[in-house]
């Protein structure tokens, strides 16, 4: 199949340039007008900015037990819905995918069920002794969740950390982090969003993030903060980065954007973990991601049913895939970020941390996976509205410039105007290298 996507505003090698962008089977063959063939098909992109394929690298998938939240299917739509052409699927599901096993299975489900985006698999290893055979069955990456215990393993010390991180670098696999030391946590019967920010302070962030640099410096390995959310946090990554550690964090849309002076601390919508943190930590976040220190956005699309949320045990976490775009470019209107740095952080910069391959760029020879986005279009976050199961944002309401028209998987649409394209058009995929 052969197809242009023509008389757009490019994003190619770090700068927006009207061209034309060439396809044919599903790779990008050449990016200029004076290549155009007579047997492609034309996509007329005039108006509409194309960027590489967004990709996150943090996402909460579900399905199995817990596909009333969301499944497969739901989640994936959802994610090319929001521009997104390669999601990673984080472990922390029901049950939980801490064996080679259970991975295995986890990659068949997703196979037979249909992707709509492409999907790698993160683990949570039983023991560091297996993360080898995880890496052998595909895994994308090693999760280390420190503020909770999963089937009776505990990566929450120093010792127990550096043990995993230690097997990753031996691996060449990257260990992302949840960051809280369960030391520093309180736990509630019942929580507001209020309250869950007393229970889960800054403080248990900082001292969670002393624990990964050490077993870093120690292990050379490759780390990655996810969700970073306090501006002491961010400074310790930033001292070990200088002193030549191999780490990296992310930035997310809520931490971005939402603070505790401006938000209900009553509505359970707002619940999330690390949770939003003040003002002047948000800022921090911004600053980080605009200087670079977060090279990586990523949404923690973390679905619930409302019915759950709404509940005297709320859980953590909401949808992000249908808004997180949008939230990052309503920085980008208001002077806070550059659009460049907002499509690096969504693509690029993931793409080569997390060894990706031919993924992340408008480039010759890389696989055609390619965003559309309407920088004109206005629009009302309505959660009734989402592709996803779950029916809640904590961006209710807000109003946005600029919508994903179009998304396509290697040269494919998969998502057109609002509409979702059959048949599915994603692939499981693996690590191609250590992220650099």
């Amino acid at each position: 199949m052969s197809i242009r996507i023509a008389n757009g505003r490019v994003y190619y090698k770090g700068q927006f340039i009207e061209s034309t962008v060439h396809i044919d089977n599903g790779l990008i063959t050449s990016i200029g007008r004076e290549f155009e063939k007579d047997h492609e098909e034309t996509f007329d992109a005039r108006g509409y900015l194309v960027l590489p394929g967004l990709i996150d690298v943090h996402s909460h998938l579900r399905d199995g037990a817990l596909s009333y939240k969301e499944d497969f299917r739901s989640g994936t739509q959802s994610a090319i819905a929001g521009g997104f052409t390669t999601v990673l699927d984080m472990p922390n599901s029901v049950p939980p995918v801490n064996s080679v096993k259970r991975l295995v299975d986890r990659i068949k489900v997703a196979e037979d069920r249909g992707i709509f985006c492409d999907v790698g698999f993160y683990a949570t290893p039983s023991a560091p002794e297996i993360v080898e055979g995880l890496v052998h069955a595909g895994a994308i990456g090693i999760k280390a969740y420190m503020a909770k215990t999963i089937e009776g393993t505990s990566y929450s010390t120093f010792d127990e950390i550096s043990s995993l991180i230690n097997a990753c670098a031996s691996s060449e696999i990257i260990c992302s982090v949840h960051a809280e030391d369960p030391q520093h946590l309180t736990e509630f019967n019942g929580m507001t969003a209020k309250e869950h920010w007393s229970a889960h302070p800054p403080r248990a962030e900082i001292e969670a993030i002393k624990k990964i640099i050490h077993a870093a410096i120690s292990s050379k390995g490759a780390v990655h903060v996810a969700h970073i959310s306090t501006s002491q946090g961010l400074e310790l990554v930033e001292r070990a980065k200088a002193l030549g550690v191999n780490i990296t964090c992310e930035g997310t849309p809520h931490h971005s954007m939402l603070t505790t002076e401006r938000i209900d601390g009553n509505e359970n919508r707002y619940i999330v973990e690390p949770p939003i943190r003040s003002q002047s930590d948000t800022v921090s976040i911004r600053r980080g991601i605009k200087s670079g220190l977060i090279s990586i956005l990523a949404t923690d699309h973390a679905p619930h049913s409302i019915e759950e949320k709404g509940g005297v045990h709320p859980p953590p976490g909401f949808p992000g895939f249908e808004t997180a775009f949008a939230v990052f470019m309503k920085m980008v209107y208001e002077g806070d970020l550059s659009l460049e740095t907002v499509v690096t952080g969504f693509s690029e910069a993931p793409s080569m941390r997390f060894g990706l391959g031919k993924t992340g760029k408008i480039e010759e020879g890389y696989e055609a996976n390619i965003t559309i986005f309407d920088p004109r279009k206005d629009w009302t976050v309505r959660s009734e509205d989402f592709l996803s199961k779950a029916k809640y944002s904590p961006f209710e309401g807000f109003r946005f410039k600029g919508k994903v028209y179009a998304t396509f998987i290697r040269g494919r649409l998969g998502y057109l105007d609002e509409n979702i394209l059959d048949p599915p058009l994603g692939r499981v995929i693996k690590r191609n290298k250590i992220g650099v």
